[in-house]
């Protein structure tokens, strides 16, 4: 059986490349392939860790990256996306994540011998 362990939820930017300056995210908003918004939900006053939180709560089904914005007067924006994301398009105070799907993570969970099959190796 495999040990019950919350999966590790790693985040990388869309297409899997950092844009120049972004430190390791795309800076900007993020777009599906065909240049599209997407299909998102969005929250409002979230910090960018609290989006992230929340992105990696949800199923991958529900949530496939995120993209966290900070607007004038100190606003925040979250928006947790639906479609797959392809790339970032420059936009000021917004950075874009898309979710590891789970079977690429690494390192994966090593699978237990049965409780049996250990006692008889004894």
């Amino acid at each position: 059986f495999m040990s019950l362990q919350t999966p590790r939820v790693v985040f990388q930017p869309p297409g899997g490349w950092p844009v120049r300056g972004g430190g390791g995210r795309s800076v900007g908003a993020c777009r599906t392939s065909g240049g599209n918004h997407g299909s998102y939900d969005e929250f409002w006053s979230l910090t960018a860790k609290a989006c992230r939180t929340k992105c990696a709560a949800l199923p991958e089904t529900e949530c496939v990256g995120y993209e966290h914005s900070t607007l004038l007067h100190g606003y925040f924006k979250c928006e947790l996306h639906k479609e797959v994301l392809t790339h970032a398009v420059p936009v000021p105070g917004s950075i874009c994540w898309q979710r590891v799907p789970q079977r690429d993570v690494w390192p994966r969970p090593i699978p237990r011998a049965p409780a049996s099959a250990a006692a008889s190796a004894i």
